[in-house]
């Protein structure tokens, strides 16, 4: 029978190495995509507007779009998340 200190060290191991090869895993598909995307990526690329004729378009409107994304969900969820704090930090026991 394992000791529970034994249990305790493989348990361990076993999450950092899962996170290492999740961590590992992330880190190469960053790699993969910035090698094989960045060269078709410059500025007009990413300012003008997108279109569905062509081989050039843009993404402004999507980048314009995730900004507003953005600050809508931290307009509700900051002040949930500061109401959640108060409560539990002064109320709750």
């Amino acid at each position: 029978m394992l000791s529970r200190q034994l249990k305790d060290k493989i348990s361990l191991a076993t999450v950092w190495v899962a996170a290492g090869l999740t961590v590992g895993f992330l880190f190469w598909i960053i790699w993969y995509i910035l090698s094989n995307g960045l060269q078709y990526v410059n500025w007009s690329f990413i300012t003008s507007n997108y279109t569905r004729i062509g081989e050039e378009s843009g993404i402004w409107p999507m980048i314009v779009s995730t900004i507003y994304m953005v600050i809508a969900s931290i307009s509700i969820a900051a002040p949930i998340g500061i109401m959640t704090a108060i409560y539990l930090t002064e109320y709750a026991r």
